[in-house]
């Protein structure tokens, strides 16, 4: 049973990503309203996509179900190659969990009543894309943290282990996550929230190092 529910985990987070990837397609944040954007702007962008967004946020917030689950398998594969790396992990993955149930909440708030003040749609919007994208320390130390057991753990005591590739991608996307903390500094250009740094490259390397993962506590339950 035990390892039934790990695998089960792993492929919920494989789905769960998944997921995301279609709630943001379904809101139309892909490409996503520029954050130079007037409110006046962003918010006729609720009226005219109030269903499309309203959907979106259902969609994600299911989704971090996904998430949840695959923390739980990946905290169990990782603590026999570091307990201090798994926790680290564990830790990092709640706070992420948290941050992505706030984007699609605040979304979904904002899509709520689009007859509201422009200002104050404008400002929840912003939260979300906060949310999302300002609070990159926390996948960042996750994804690392993971690499780094991966790469440093092992032995015949740790079970069978990840292939070394799967750390590297851990270290790998945790890096690309951080430069987009920037974006408080600008409403234009590669550095806005809807950006290359801060929400291109980032997307991209955090749904490849997710799938990976998964497919990594898979083989290690089955492994087992």
């Amino acid at each position: 049973m035990n390892t039934r529910a790990q695998v089960a985990c792993a492929w919920a987070g494989a789905i769960g990503i998944s997921l995301t990837l279609v709630a943001l397609l379904t809101a139309d944040l892909l490409p996503a309203p520029a954050a130079a954007w007037s409110a006046e702007e962003l918010a006729a962008w609720y009226t005219e996509n109030r269903n499309r967004i309203r959907t979106g946020a259902v969609l994600g917030v299911l989704s971090t179900a996904g998430w949840g689950a695959l923390m739980a398998v990946a905290w169990m594969q990782l603590k026999a190659r570091s307990a201090t790396l798994a926790a680290l992990h564990g830790i990092a993955g709640a706070v992420t969990y948290v941050a992505l149930i706030l984007t699609f909440t605040c979304l979904g708030v904002a899509a709520f009543r689009p007859d509201r003040a422009p200002d104050t749609t404008q400002a929840l919007h912003d939260l979300a894309w906060f949310c999302l994208l300002f609070t990159v320390v926390a996948p960042a130390t996750q994804a690392i943290a993971a690499g780094l057991a991966i790469l440093t753990g092992g032995g015949a005591e740790a079970g069978p282990e990840f292939p070394r590739w799967l750390g590297y991608l851990g270290c790998w996307a945790g890096a690309l996550f951080v430069p987009g903390i920037l974006l408080v500094f600008f409403q234009d250009g590669v550095f806005a929230y809807q950006g290359v740094i801060p929400y291109l490259i980032p997307l991209v390397a955090f749904g490849t190092w997710v799938l990976g993962l998964a497919w990594g506590c898979r083989r290690a339950a089955l492994a087992q």
